[in-house]
């Protein structure tokens, strides 16, 4: 079960997703909406931390409890901070109609007005090397990346345009 906070003293409302409180194993989405205050809000934004660290503490959860495999990022997400690192996950795929990050091969990007940026690349995507090839359908403007120590893969390669991006 995930965890939001909203601050209802900020119009329009928006909920971000701030941590896990049980079994967090399998696939997980991220829902477009959440209830507060008996209505719907949209989740627009993932904290910090909010889905694990290198230990896979979330919330209330044991280690051993955080092992996600997949992650799904709907339209309504504007911010992702650094959200944690699970060793588990293999992909994430973001809603086509996101404007402000995409996921290609698995891989979540973002996109910005200067570029696009590798934001994350899945700790438990298995690569044939410790190199992540740009894909050509994202080649054509400059991409950015930041070697995490949570990643199978030491060096990308290539430059990108997200034109063709969704996965």
């Amino acid at each position: 079960v995930l965890q939001y906070s909203v601050n209802p003293d900020v119009l329009p409302l928006f909920a971000t997703v701030t941590g896990c409180t049980s079994r967090c194993s399998g696939p997980l989405t991220i829902p477009s909406t959440t209830s507060f205050g008996g209505g719907p809000v949209p989740v627009t934004e993932i904290a910090e931390g909010a889905l694990g660290t290198s230990t896979c503490y979330v919330g209330t959860a044991a280690p051993e409890e955080c092992a996600f495999t997949t992650l799904t990022i709907p339209s309504t997400v504007t911010v992702i901070d650094d959200f944690g690192a699970i060793p588990t996950i293999t992909s994430i795929t973001v809603s086509a109609s996101n404007t402000h990050f995409a996921s290609y091969d698995g891989v979540l990007y973002s996109l910005g007005e200067t570029g696009v940026a590798v934001v994350r690349y899945p700790p438990g995507k298995v690569s044939a090397s410790a190199r992540y090839a740009i894909p050509e359908t994202v080649r054509g403007q400059a991409v950015t990346w930041m070697a995490r120590p949570d990643s199978k893969v030491l060096a990308i390669v290539g430059g990108g345009n997200m034109a063709d991006r969704k996965s």
